[in-house]
């Protein structure tokens, strides 16, 4: 198998095909898995790849340090669609900052299926990539009603 640098800037993301960007975002699901406990195998398994393509794409991300694989540093790249107060824009975003913009949908979800606004409340004032994410309840149902609010991907991989 050819190793291939990790995905970790907007220009090497752009060169990948269409394919490659599907490989790709199973990566990152299964490293989302490895997180989670799971061994490289069980991951790739449940991502729908092998732990080829996981090493491939994950880079150094993915160290040996004994008989099982283990997470090291994580500096993928990972264009995330995020819910501002100027609209949806697609952002660069780490693991952590990536994780608190899927807790943020996961609360705009549960107020629009739920009306339970309390998840929502934490996120007023936050901001990621300088922009604030949106926590008005009014602006959320607007743009609900008008279909703009997808939830099936916040990653924008393909």
């Amino acid at each position: 198998m050819t190793r291939s640098r990790p995905i970790r800037s907007a220009a090497s993301f752009a060169r990948l095909t269409s394919r490659e960007r599907a490989a790709y975002s199973r990566t990152l699901e299964a490293l989302g898995e490895m997180r989670r406990g799971r061994s490289l195998t069980a991951a790739s398994r449940n991502a729908g790849t092998t732990p080829g393509t996981v090493r491939k794409y994950a880079g150094a991300t993915i160290k040996r340090p004994g008989a099982r694989y283990a997470l090291g540093r994580d500096r993928l790249y990972r264009p995330v669609t995020v819910l501002t107060n100027t609209g949806k824009e697609t952002l660069s975003l780490g693991r952590r900052d990536s994780t608190t913009v899927s807790r943020h949908w996961n609360a705009v979800g549960r107020y629009l299926k739920q009306g339970d606004s309390s998840e929502l409340e934490r996120f007023r004032g936050v901001s990621m990539g300088g922009y604030e994410l949106e926590s008005d309840l009014d602006v959320i149902d607007e743009l609900a009603a008008r279909g703009e609010l997808e939830f099936e991907s916040i990653y924008e991989l393909s």
